[in-house]
This record gives C-alpha cells, structure tokens and sequence, in this order.
C-alpha cells in the first residue's frame, strides 16, 4: 500500500560463500516518522562502522549503534543483536556484535551490520545490512547495493 516501508532480506550462496544483505524501501511516499526512523538507521550503521577495525570489541561496535538508535527515542524496537559472522554460512559460529558479546574484532572476519528499528507503534520496519570485511587497518563493505536514501516518490 502507498506509503509502507517493504524489507527484503536476501541470502545468497554463490560457490560455497554466503551473503546476507537487507534493504528497506518505500511504496510512494513516507511520513515524516518514517522517513527519521529510516535515517536513524542509517545513521547508526554508520556509527557502528566507524569503530570497525581489528582490536575493537564487538560490544562497544553494537553500543555505538544502538545509543544512536537510543538517542532518536527507538531503543526499545531494536531488539536484536547488531550482526553476526558469515561467510561459509548464512550465520556462521563465533561471537557476534551484540551487547553482552566478550568477542574482539580480528582482521578477516566476516561479519553483517544490521541496525534495525520495528515495531507496529511506529507503524515501520527498518534495517540495513550490510556485509562487512574486517581488514588490516579498517573494513571493506562488501554490500555493494546502496542504502542511500528510500526508493520511491519520497526523498533522496
């Protein structure tokens, strides 16, 4: 219907290796709410990714985007872990990034960012996955579709 956010998940395998991306788009345009609820999202990804980096503790990485999330008045509809590991599965073993995780960012590990914000008192579901390398110095997004803004008759 006209002015719903749409999520779609997709999980893919192509020789052995998987991915796990997820978009958030629009039917026409999208409140005001909405459009924050989204951008929010978007915002804390890119805080949580700001940190990604070996050394780092993947709680302080899920803290940095959930206080974002928490910040905007939404800490209550994220309820899931930040991310998780992939690659030989579509969620591989091993710590993930979530709040009570001990685990330590190591230098190629393969992980999903996936800030979220749902529920049906805001009338939205929004998450934005990302699939993401940890390197030497840093991260390499893997994902290469954007998550710029909504799709739609809406804003950019």
């Amino acid at each position: 219907m006209a002015g719903e956010l749409v999520m779609v998940e997709l999980g893919v395998c192509v020789n052995g290796y998987w991915a796990d991306i997820t978009r958030t788009a629009s039917v026409g345009r999208v409140s005001d709410q909405q459009k924050k609820i989204f951008y929010t999202v978007r915002e804390a990804q890119r805080a949580a990714l700001s940190l990604m980096r070996p050394g780092t503790a993947m709680s302080a990485v899920d803290d940095a985007a959930r206080k974002h999330i928490s910040a905007a008045g939404w800490g209550h509809l994220f309820n899931h872990a930040l991310g998780h590991q992939t690659g030989f599965r579509y969620h591989d073993p091993g710590p993930v990034l979530s709040p009570g995780s001990a685990g330590i960012l190591k230098e190629g590990m393969l992980l999903t960012v996936e800030p979220g914000i749902y529920g049906p008192e805001v009338g939205a579901g929004v998450r934005i996955e990302d699939n993401v390398l940890i390197i030497k110095n840093g991260y390499e997004l893997l994902s290469d579709y954007p998550a710029g803004g909504l799709t739609g008759n809406d804003i950019k």
